[in-house]
């Protein structure tokens, strides 16, 4: 029953609109200010003055990376991208957990393309390809998968009071031709949420479907509060919260940025409340050390709707090994759970 009293008085009065205002975050109408790089003036060649290596070398807790044998310790949701090379729409497999049916994604033009290797990062186990090589000049949806019901909603981990951890990689790539992205246009948008990202370009909001309003929690790459390469959590709502990236609710930024050529590995870690909602992020060492958050932000949604896994994107970035499960062992390789 959480929230659904207030949402359905306030959902008439602001469409979309989140309840509490972010802990520490940035300015919610801000803007991108590497503007969109649909226009085509994005020679894709400016070199990124970013020198930090991404390690994220911060040391700390939850360095066991888990036998699968202790209760929570399994993934139950794993998105290894083990596909051919190639179009990721209408992929599936038999190497993913937790997710039904296929890739939805764009079949022409501003193809989220599978390349045949994963990106590595130190003890974090790694299977099959990664999202790679893309064209320049897109800003726009990358692709959008169901979430089983047997995987979170049965399992109480989109229940109020319950701890849902998530992790991927993220980081900058190149273009079939080799070219390196602007890193002040390149943008990645990855949400749990109940709809799927708009299909438009520069549209980094959730659909709505019916009388259910857009809404995602997840983590956004790209340029933010005047810095490339940071990875911020995200609220992303639907268009009447705004157009382009301005409905979306941004955390604050204490991590190392990525620069060009380099990835690295986000963990989110998200506490459903009664009323309210907080997502931390961390950039665990190559040894998997947790170490301290680099971005929170407390807002308030109606999680019991999310039932996709989806991201957006824009010049040539990457990702890579997605994980959900009940604790920071099950999303750095633990055994995977149907």
């Amino acid at each position: 029953m959480k929230k659904m009293i207030f949402l359905l008085l306030a959902g008439v009065l602001c469409a979309g609109c989140a309840k509490v205002a972010p802990t520490d975050g940035d300015d919610p109408t801000e803007t991108d200010s590497g503007g969109d790089s649909v226009d085509g003036t994005d020679t894709g060649s400016q070199t990124d003055p970013e020198t930090d290596t991404g390690t994220g070398s911060e040391t700390g807790t939850g360095s066991e990376t888990g036998t699968g044998s202790e209760t929570g310790t399994d993934a139950v949701i794993y998105e290894p991208f083990d596909y051919p090379a190639g179009n990721l729409n209408l992929q599936s497999g038999t190497s993913e957990i937790g997710l039904a049916g296929m890739w939805t994604a764009l079949s022409s033009d501003g193809q989220a393309l599978v390349v045949g290797t994963s990106l590595s990062y130190g003890a974090l186990p790694v299977l099959g390809g990664s999202i790679g090589t893309l064209s320049f000049f897109q800003n726009r949806f990358g692709g959008a998968r169901t979430v089983s019901p047997s995987a979170l909603l049965s399992k109480g981990l989109l229940a109020d009071g319950a701890t849902l951890w998530f992790s991927l990689q993220v980081g900058y790539g190149r273009d079939l031709s080799g070219t390196p992205p602007n890193t002040t246009n390149a943008r990645l948008g990855f949400a749990l949420a109940n709809s799927s990202f708009s299909t438009g370009r520069y549209q980094y909001w959730i659909n709505d479907e019916g009388g259910q309003l857009g809404s995602g929690l997840g983590v956004t790459l790209g340029y933010v509060a005047g810095g490339s390469g940071r990875a911020v959590a995200t609220q992303f709502r639907d268009l009447a919260s705004g157009d382009n990236v301005t409905g979306n609710i941004l955390g604050n930024f204490t991590g190392t940025a990525y620069g060009l050529d380099q990835h690295g590995l986000i963990v989110g870690k998200i506490v459903w409340g009664a009323v309210t909602d907080t997502i931390e992020l961390y950039q665990p060492d190559t040894n998997l050390n947790l170490g301290s958050p680099i971005s929170t932000l407390t807002v308030s949604v109606e999680q019991s709707t999310y039932d996709t896994i989806t991201f957006a994107r824009s010049d040539p970035v990457v990702m890579d090994e997605i994980r959900f499960g009940a604790s920071y062992e099950a999303v750095i390789g633990a055994t995977a759970q149907p």
